[in-house]
């Protein structure tokens, strides 16, 4: 044992152990940004599931469970800040995770929401936009300090059944139901100013009850639609249907993401299912639950400076270590 520590001191000494060191600390440091999972609320059993982002498989079924918090989430996004923020439809607040799936602090409380249901949530230029159902913000977009979670001010009023919002970087697409045989997608500028209906459909020949709105493979979006005819609706930039995920299977469609290997996964009432891009055909990850929209986030924190510093240490130990040679 002492000759095999002697061995590996040496090792680290020389040129090759060097490399060796930086070759894993380097490989450490793209992991760590690499890293990536889709996180799934479930109404049913209060909690937020994981998945890999790239092939859809289930990471951990409970990564955030227990927590007196939940009680329907409806969304679980990355913060921008190495936290998760989820907005629950009952407990009617914003609450901050940290990555290890334990709870932070409540971000907006009851008050701060106007004691409504929070629906669809998404961060743009450094401030959190929350759609809110019920209370005194009924039917709003309303606008949160990501740092202290207090309310900045209303984003948009007078929506009609919206659920979530989406930033595309120049506008915003909300969808809305105003009836079983309308419903549209509108979009917004960044000031809040409505540009147009962005798609209008009677529900019937198109989508009814646009949920979950996200960006898809280029400039595509995919929009889950809840009633039928339900299904993960892709649109090309402008609003044009280009084709319709998993339809005509009696489920209720939350909302659409393309993996890494580029399958689609989806969340569709007591369903998270995987169809593979090429047949069509679909697997069932899961058959219990209430699960609802879907975001990517990465679960492992950025390394902190030391490690960086112990990487560059190495690195630059091997002129020196080439002299003395």
């Amino acid at each position: 044992m002492k000759g095999a520590l002697i061995t590996m001191f040496h090792l680290l000494l020389s040129r090759r152990g060097w490399l060796a060191l930086a070759a894993v600390l380097a490989v450490s440091v793209i992991t760590a940004r690499a890293q990536e999972a889709l996180l799934v609320p479930d109404w049913a059993n209060k909690k937020v599931l994981s998945f890999d982002a790239y092939d859809g498989h289930l990471l951990d079924a409970n990564f955030i469970a227990g927590a007196p918090t939940l009680s329907q989430p409806l969304a679980a996004i990355p913060s921008g800040n190495g936290t998760i923020l989820i907005g629950d439809n009952l407990t009617k607040g914003i609450f901050e995770y940290n990555l290890d799936g334990t709870l932070k602090r409540t971000l907006s409380d009851t008050t701060m929401v106007g004691g409504g249901a929070v629906k669809g949530l998404d961060i743009f230029q450094n401030e959190l936009y929350a759609v809110i159902t019920s209370g005194t913000y009924a039917n709003t977009v309303q606008k949160f300090d990501l740092n202290t979670g207090a309310r900045i001010g209303t984003f948009i009023s007078g929506l009609t059944g919206p659920t979530d919002i989406y930033f595309r970087g120049g506008d915003a697409l909300i969808g809305e139901r105003y009836s079983a045989s309308l419903s549209k997608i509108t979009q917004w500028s960044l000031t809040g100013i409505k540009i147009a209906d962005w798609v209008t459909s009677d529900g019937v020949t198109g989508i009814d009850l646009p949920y979950q709105i996200t960006g898809g493979n280029g400039d595509h979006i995919l929009v889950g639609g809840f009633a039928q005819p339900a299904g993960v609706y892709e649109y090309d930039a402008n609003g044009g249907l280009v084709t319709v995920w998993g339809a005509d299977t009696g489920r209720f469609f939350r909302g659409g993401v393309v993996l890494g290997n580029g399958n689609m996964f989806y969340t569709a009432n007591n369903f998270v299912t995987v169809i593979d891009k090429n047949t069509g055909a679909a697997t069932d990850l899961l058959t219990s639950g209430n699960f609802q929209m879907i975001h990517r986030v990465n679960l492992t924190a950025i390394p902190e400076p030391g490690t960086l510093s112990l990487l560059a240490l190495g690195l630059a130990a091997l002129p020196w270590r080439r002299r003395r040679s």
